[in-house]
C-alpha cells in the first residue's frame, strides 16, 4: 500500500493506570500508604490497588506521557517504601486478596467504586458482586483515554477497531503477564466509557491490563498502536484489517495467544503499513510485530524490574531524548526473528 495513515487530527492522550504493590510475596494494600481520591490528589488508593492520573488535560505529546509515568512510578515506590522498606511494584493484574484483609479493611476500601462501562458487543462479566468482602480477586487495568472531538465520536467503531488491532496484539504481547481470569469480570472485549472533557468528547478504551507499564519503550509502542488504530477506525482503510468480529472477541475473552498470532500474521502487511506513520525503520516495525507474537519479554528481559527498565537514576532528556525512552531507538541494536 502507498502512503500512510493521516494524522491531521491531533489526539489528546490520558490514562489512569492501576497497580498492585507487594512486600516480598505479601500484598501491600494501597490504602495503607496512599490518600484517597480528592482535589489535587494525583496518586491515590483504589481499593487494594494504587492508581494515578495525569494532571494535564489536553496533552498531545506521548513523550510527556512517558515522562509523567516514570515520575509516578518513582513517587509510588517511594511512598510505599516509606511505609515498608521492602515494598515493590508489580505488573500482577489479578490478585487473590487475603481473607484477613477482606475482613478487616475499611468498608470504603473494599467497595467497588467504578462507574459502569459500556460494551460495544453487549457483553457482561459473569461475576455479580453483592457483598464486596466476598469478592476474592481484584484486578488492575491500564485504560487508555483518547480525545478530543467536538461532537460525540463513533464510539463503537473506534472500540471495535481497537479490539481487532490493539486488543489482539496485546493478547500476544502480554501473554506471560496477563491472567486470563481477569476477563471474567474486567477488561472484556468492547469495554469502554464516554468521557466528557472541558474541550469536548473522548473515548476511554478499557480492555487492556497494565502490562504496558513494563518499560518506556513498551508504553510508547502500545500507545503508538492505539493512536494509529483510532485513526484507522475513522479512515477509509478500516476494512482492510481482516478479522472477523467473533474471532476477535473470542481471542481477547479467552486470552487465546495462538489465535491472536493467526490474526496478526494474516494482517502483517497492514500492520507494517500502519506503523510506517510513526517508525521509519523496518527493524522497529518488525520488532513491534514480534512482540505481538512472542511477548514483551522479546525486548524487556524482566518486566518487573522497574528501576532498571525505567532508568530511575538516569537523567531525563526532554522530548524522550534518551535512547531508552522511545521504541525505535530502544530496539535499534536488538536482533529480530521476523
Amino acid at each position: 500500500m502507498q502512503g500512510t495513515l493521516q494524522n491531521r487530527k491531533q489526539l489528546t492522550l490520558g490514562s489512569d493506570p492501576e497497580m498492585f504493590l507487594f512486600s516480598g510475596l505479601k500484598l501491600l494494600p494501597a490504602y495503607t500508604f496512599l490518600p484517597g481520591k480528592g482535589p489535587n490528589v494525583n496518586m491515590y488508593w483504589d481499593g487494594f490497588q494504587a492508581e494515578w492520573k495525569y494532571d494535564y488535560e489536553g496533552n498531545h505529546c506521548q513523550n510527556n506521557l512517558v515522562y509523567f509515568t516514570r515520575q509516578r512510578l518513582q513517587d509510588l515506590l517511594e511512598a510505599a517504601q516509606k511505609h515498608d522498606k521492602n515494598a515493590r511494584l508489580s505488573l500482577k493484574n489479578v490478585v487473590r486478596i487475603p481473607d484477613n484483609l477482606l475482613k478487616t479493611a475499611p468498608q470504603q476500601c473494599v467497595e467497588l467504586g467504578c462507574m459502569p462501562s459500556f460494551n460495544a458487543y453487549g457483553l457482561k462479566g459473569n461475576i455479580q458482586v453483592v457483598d464486596p468482602r466476598k469478592l476474592l480477586h481484584r484486578c488492575a487495568g491500564g485504560h487508555m483515554h483518547f480525545g478530543t472531538w467536538e461532537a460525540p465520536p463513533p464510539y463503537e467503531k473506534i472500540v471495535k477497531t481497537q479490539d481487532a488491532v490493539l486488543g489482539v496484539w496485546s493478547v500476544g504481547a502480554a501473554q506471560h503477564i496477563d491472567n486470563p481470569a481477569r476477563r471474567k469480570q474486567y477488561g472484556l472485549p468492547g469495554e469502554y466509557r464516554k468521557p466528557k472533557y472541558k474541550n469536548g468528547y473522548g473515548v476511554e478504551y478499557r480492555v487492556l491490563s497494565n502490562f504496558w507499564l513494563a518499560s518506556p519503550s513498551t508504553l510508547q509502542l502500545t500507545w503508538d498502536i492505539g493512536r494509529l488504530t483510532v485513526r484507522l477506525a475513522t479512515s477509509r482503510y478500516r476494512n482492510m484489517w481482516v478479522a472477523d468480529e467473533q474471532e476477535v472477541t473470542d481471542t481477547i475473552l479467552n486470552s487465546d495467544v495462538e489465535q491472536a498470532s493467526k490474526i496478526l500474521k494474516r494482517n502483517k502487511g497492514m500492520f507494517d503499513w500502519m506503523l510506517r506513520a510513526v517508525y521509519r525503520t523496518k527493524k522497529a516495525r518488525d520488532m513491534a510485530f514480534q512482540v505481538g507474537l512472542d511477548g514483551i519479554e522479546t525486548v524487556v528481559n524482566n518486566p518487573e524490574d522497574f528501576k532498571r527498565n525505567w532508568h530511575f537514576r538516569a537523567e531525563w532528556i526532554p522530548n524522550g531524548g534518551q535512547p531508552w525512552a522511545r521504541w525505535e531507538t530502544s530496539v535499534a541494536g536488538r536482533e529480530c526473528d521476523v
